[in-house]
Order: C-alpha cells, then sequence, then structure tokens
C-alpha cells in the first residue's frame, strides 16, 4: 500500500490519525528490523480485501510495535485495556485508532 492510501481504506478516520498510524508503522518497522533482525514469512498467504482477523499472543511489550510493523498493507485497529488509555502512553493508544 502507497503512503497515506490507509486514509482510503479506514473511512471516518481523522487525517491526522492517519498520518500519525504512518509515522508509527515506519518507525517501529525500521525499529523491529534493524533491533531484532525480525524477517516475515508467510505474508502471501494474508488476503489483500476482505475482512480480517488479527490475532497474536501477547508475550512481551514489544508486541503492539511488531504487530503495527508486521501490519502496514491493511487497516490495523488493535485492542487496548481500559487502563492503557488513562497511563501515561494512552494518548498515542487512542490517536492510533485502538478500540
Amino acid at each position: 500500500m502507497r503512503r497515506f492510501q490507509f486514509a482510503r481504506r479506514a473511512p471516518g478516520r481523522p487525517a491526522i490519525a492517519t498520518f500519525w498510524w504512518d509515522v508509527c508503522q515506519s518507525l517501529s518497522a525500521l525499529f523491529v528490523k534493524i533491533g531484532f533482525g525480525l524477517r516475515v514469512t508467510g505474508r502471501e498467504r494474508i488476503p489483500k480485501t476482505g475482512p480480517l482477523l488479527y490475532l497474536s499472543n501477547h508475550q512481551s511489550f514489544m508486541d503492539p510495535a511488531i504487530n503495527g510493523a508486521l501490519i502496514h498493507d491493511r487497516p490495523f485497529r488493535p485492542f487496548a485495556r481500559e487502563t492503557l488509555f488513562r497511563g501515561p502512553f494512552g494518548w498515542l493508544i487512542h490517536s492510533l485508532g485502538a478500540l
């Protein structure tokens, strides 16, 4: 997906959230690739269109960054427990469209 096309595929999301998502996704992908040498296999098996439920086993505090880095060509709305919205990163979690 080209940059800023996320807005077209996620109607109703404000433009700033789309921009912020793009910035955070790009930085996360760079950090995960350089910092951890993460390599993805099987991405071609993910359908390009239609609904998709992406689940991961939450093992560490890095999981949100890793998941955000891996999901770059489809709209992504993470779930977060209510208390995270009140913490020091609540503004970030909310701005990324978390539910």
